[in-house]
C-alpha cells in the first residue's frame, strides 16, 4: 500500500533535514478550530483550497486569516467558471477529506499550485497534514524551497 500523504510529507521534511513541529489534536473541521487547538495565531495557518475548472485542478494556498477572492481566481486561471473540488474529488486526488488538504500541490498532489502573498508575509506556515487531527508548522522559506508554486494576489481579509 502507498504511504499516506501525511507520511510522504514528513518523510520529505526529514530527508531534507527541515525542522518542523507537529501537533496531534482532536478533529478540526476548519482553520479557526485548527488554530485554536494548536494554540497558534490564525494568520500563520496555510489554508489550502482546491479548485476545479476546465483547466483541471488548481490549489491556492492563502493565510487562514483571509478569504479567497473567486473573481481573482477566475482571472488567474483565465476561466469563466471555477468551483471548489468536492469531497469525492479530494479523496481521489489527494486521499484526504475536506479540511485536511496540505499545501503541497504539484509535489504530491496532481494540480497547479498558486501561493498567495499572505503566505510570503509570514515567517512560519502551519497546516493540517492530510488528517483533521494532525498539523505541522515549518518555516515559510523551507516550505517555498520544497514546492513550485506561482506567487499570486488572490484574497482579501475576513
Amino acid at each position: 500500500m502507498d504511504k499516506s500523504l501525511n507520511q510522504q510529507i514528513k518523510q520529505l521534511l526529514q530527508q531534507r533535514n527541515i525542522s518542523f513541529q507537529q501537533w496531534q489534536h482532536s478533529d478540526a473541521v476548519d482553520c479557526y478550530q485548527s488554530a485554536a487547538l494548536r494554540g497558534t495565531p490564525l494568520h500563520l495557518g496555510g489554508k489550502s483550497l482546491l479548485f476545479k475548472s476546465r483547466r483541471g485542478f488548481s490549489m491556492f494556498v492563502i493565510s487562514a486569516a483571509y478569504r479567497i477572492n473567486s473573481n481573482r481566481v477566475r482571472k488567474i486561471l483565465q476561466q469563466q467558471k471555477v468551483r471548489f473540488a468536492n469531497e469525492q474529488e479530494l479523496k481521489e486526488l489527494a486521499g484526504v477529506s475536506k479540511g485536511a488538504l496540505p499545501p503541497f500541490g504539484g509535489r504530491f498532489i496532481d494540480c497547479e499550485l498558486f501561493i498567495d502573498e499572505t503566505i510570503y508575509a509570514n515567517q512560519e506556515i502551519v497546516f493540517t497534514c492530510g488528517s483533521l487531527t494532525e498539523s505541522i508548522s515549518m518555516q515559510v522559506s523551507d516550505y517555498l524551497a520544497l514546492v513550485e508554486g506561482t506567487r499570486v494576489d488572490c484574497c482579501h481579509p475576513l
